[in-house]
């Protein structure tokens, strides 16, 4: 891997990309049906992040805000071929900084329940029982500033 960038979508290339990426994870990988994968949060603003090799984009997320000093981190991805790399703890970082920024102390997620370990590792915690989503098992995670 060369330099790896952390950035806000800024046109509709990067955002493309982005979706390109949660296409082959979502989709492709994991059977789940395109309009869910799509589908607009509508819970407030809305922000996308890359994250980029080069020129490749080989990561994104999501991040909604439903309410005042609240974030939802939805959709985020890393292509296969860079999964343990710490690019998603990358993403967490980055956002952190950006939730600090905006004065967020709250941070929701729905986890899918491989994934609770690595979420546990960023600092977030379980804060429901286990639900359906798309078809995948998930449960809610939070983080408190």
């Amino acid at each position: 891997m060369a330099k790896i960038i952390y950035k806000f979508t800024e046109n509709e290339e990067e955002l493309w990309g982005a979706n390109e990426v949660r296409r082959q994870v979502f989709i492709i990988e994991q059977g789940i049906a395109e309009e869910l994968v799509f589908e607009k949060s509508g819970d407030g603003d809305e922000i996308n992040i890359v994250v980029k090799d080069q020129n490749s984009i080989i990561g994104t997320a999501r991040v909604v805000f439903p309410a005042d000093n609240t974030a939802k981190i939805e959709r985020m991805a890393v292509l296969k071929n860079y999964r343990k790399k710490g690019l998603g703890k990358g993403i967490i970082l980055f956002l952190n900084e950006e939730f600090k920024r905006r004065n967020v102390a709250h941070i929701i997620l729905h986890a899918q329940y491989q994934a609770i370990d690595f979420y546990k590792a960023c600092g977030f915690h379980e804060s429901g029982p286990p639900f359906q989503e798309a078809g995948i098992k998930h449960v809610k995670m939070e983080m408190q500033y």
